[in-house]
Formats: C-alpha cells, structure tokens, sequence
C-alpha cells in the first residue's frame, strides 16, 4: 500500500473513532451514492512539491478537504453541520495519524457552502530519498 493510500486509511479510521456522532466517514473514492447522514467525506484536493529536506527527502504538501453534511432544513442542516466541522478542527489540531512520514496538519480552517461545511487543511508528507544514483523510483499505488 502507498503512503497516500495509508494515509487516506489512517484519517478515514481516525476520524470515525474521534468523531462517533458521524453516521458515515469515508473518502471521495468509495462507492457511497446517498452516505447515511450526518457524513463527513474526505479527500485531496491538491498537491504541490516543497523543497527537498536536507536528508534527501522530499516533503509533499496535500490539501485535503472534507465535506461535512448533516440532516434537517436547511438552516438546521447547516447548524448541525457547523459544530461537526468544530469538533472536526479540533480533532486535527496537529494530527499526523499516527504515521512517521506525516507531521502534523495545519492552516486548517472551515466555511459554510449552503447546508454543509467544508473543512481544508494542510497535511506535510515526507516522502522518501531518491537513491543516490540518480535514478528516480516513482511514488505510486505499488509504494517506493
């Protein structure tokens, strides 16, 4: 398994421990086409290369974004989502799931879009030295 795709289990298992009022915590990928409601569903949003560390690793920056919607109207919907979201920063105030390649989430914020939330947060994953002989091994679902 990749690094991504551990890190993808590890928020996914977190997530649904730390926040037991969510009916359905799963990722963008997962065949879900009406999640059980409240649901938080989460995933990357972007990437982008960071300089190189000084022992040859490199680190990735991954925004990640999780939409949060809950049941009700609409205003109750939004609410109800809303202290979901709050609970939710919480849980990822410098959360790097239990695995050594990832330091700790930041620049995390949350905003209302109609009923539900989105929650956006900044995840550093450092990824492993290239060989010294330079040839680039690629970081894929098969891992390094």
């Amino acid at each position: 398994m990749s690094e991504l795709a551990q890190l993808y289990a590890a928020v996914t298992t977190i997530l649904r421990a730390a926040l037991p009022a969510f009916a359905t915590v799963a990722t963008e990928g997962d065949d879900i086409t009406e999640p059980p409601l409240p649901a938080l569903v989460h995933g990357v949003l972007r990437m982008r290369g960071d300089e190189a560390l000084r022992d040859g690793r490199s680190l990735l920056m991954a925004t990640f974004e999780a939409r949060v919607t809950a049941q009700g109207t609409p205003a109750q919907a939004r609410t109800q989502a809303g202290v979901l979201a709050a609970q939710m920063i919480d849980v990822l105030r410098q959360q790097s799931w239990g695995l050594d390649y990832v330091e700790g989430a930041r620049d995390i914020f949350a905003e209302a879009e109609g009923s539900t939330w989105r929650v956006q947060w900044e995840q550093p994953i450092l990824l492993p030295a290239r060989p010294a002989t330079g040839e680039y091994r690629a970081w894929t679902s098969r891992g390094c």
